[in-house]
């Protein structure tokens, strides 16, 4: 699938300062640089900016070139548009070089995708952004959130609890790999991606769930006794969101789950913009006092002293 043009957007710093404000040799620079990206130059116009720096445009057969400067702080940026059989990095190193610059960065973008309603940026991905209200006023009583030594925000049981009983309940989704999960708190912040924290819905795992959660899921895309491959294409939709997250907790992958089990039951799923939410209760493993931290295994932990009523 080939873009219609291409897109580069460009700033360069620590440049000379005589060569920012000279309009000849910037202009010299851009057309260099328009064909050394095998482009058709039509037109050349700067125009002088006060009290110094300059804008100036090369109108091309392929599309631009554009640049504007400011020589008190030795910057300058630009960008080069260009279709067909144009190069328009070749354009960039020759300004870069011209300019004499210490340092530049480049974002390429892909213009006039067919058929794709997003514009798309080359080496990159959009990244969502989930933020999570864990203040006191916002997350079940039975939790508090603090801090965790060496490891940011953790979860702690406000009371004493036994083995099997519910600490809370909590909606699980599907998120992409690189969604940014940020907890708040009164303790402060703490910020992780999906894939840190999450589940990935792998088939094995599809495979564990309930019975009647698979049949409502199937239903739901109008599959009939669809492969578990099938069903979890269509929940992941072609794979663009695929780690399993919470709220609170994020399902805490990366830990050793020292105090709870998760229990996902047969009831709670529904959905949101057609997309699977199922509420799943965190349960107690063990005997939990007061103040324990529920996701973490310490036993791990140097220099952390182990409570006796807790065997990894």
């Amino acid at each position: 699938m080939e873009p219609l043009g291409t897109h580069i957007l460009a700033e360069y710093s620590g440049c000379d300062p005589t060569v920012l404000n000279d309009v000849d040799v910037i202009e010299e620079l851009l057309r260099r640089a328009a064909e050394a990206a095998g482009a058709t130059i039509i037109a050349c116009k700067s125009h002088r900016l006060h009290p110094n720096g300059l804008a100036s445009i090369i109108v091309l057969q392929e599309s631009h070139m554009s640049i504007r400067s400011w020589p008190s702080t030795g910057y300058a940026c630009a960008d080069f548009f260009t279709c067909g059989d144009c190069t328009p990095a070749f354009a960039h190193s020759v300004l870069a070089e011209g300019l004499h610059a210490q340092s530049c960065e480049t974002i390429e973008i892909e213009r006039g995708l067919p058929n794709i309603p997003t514009m798309r940026v080359v080496g990159y991905r959009p990244t969502a952004r989930i933020v999570i209200d864990c203040s006191s006023s916002e997350i079940p009583s039975s939790i508090s959130v603090k801090r965790s030594p060496g490891r940011g925000l953790g979860l702690f049981s406000t009371g004493t609890l036994k083995r099997g009983d519910l600490i809370y309940e909590t909606p699980v989704w599907l998120a992409s790999l690189d969604t940014e999960y940020v907890m708040k708190s009164d303790a402060g912040e703490s910020v992780l991606s999906a894939d840190d924290l999450g589940t990935e819905l792998t088939v094995p795992f599809l495979l564990e769930f309930p019975e009647k959660i698979l049949s409502e899921l199937a239903d739901h895309y109008g599959l009939h006794n669809p492969s578990p491959v099938q069903l979890r294409d269509c929940m992941t939709e072609g794979g663009k969101r695929e780690v399993l997250i919470t709220e609170f907790d994020g399902l805490m992958n990366h830990s050793k789950n020292g105090n709870i089990q998760v229990d996902w039951p047969e009831n709670g799923l529904s959905f949101e913009d057609n997309r699977p939410i199922w509420t799943i209760q965190i349960l107690a493993s063990r005997f939990i006092e007061a103040g324990d931290e529920l996701f973490w295994d310490y036993t791990e932990t140097p220099d952390f002293i182990v409570p006796s009523d807790w065997q990894p």
